[in-house]
């Protein structure tokens, strides 16, 4: 069973093609961390600023998604 198939889009998703292409962007410039989605980034930022809160971000995310 692919858990991840019935994964749904979100209205701020991005498709493969635009992560494909952050990617490949990323690495022309020669970037250290790629982040192809600005909430992405933010998210970053908060578990680096306040580590506690990602185990029950990672945890609401993962019930979201189960069906």
């Amino acid at each position: 069973m692919n858990v991840h198939a019935d994964l749904k889009m979100s209205a701020t998703s991005i498709s493969p093609e635009e992560v494909a292409d952050a990617l490949f962007a990323g690495i022309a410039a020669d970037q250290f961390l790629i982040l192809p989605h600005p909430e992405v980034a933010d998210q970053a930022a908060l578990h680096i600023t306040d580590p506690e809160r990602w185990p029950s971000d990672i945890n609401r995310m993962r019930r979201s998604t189960l069906p």
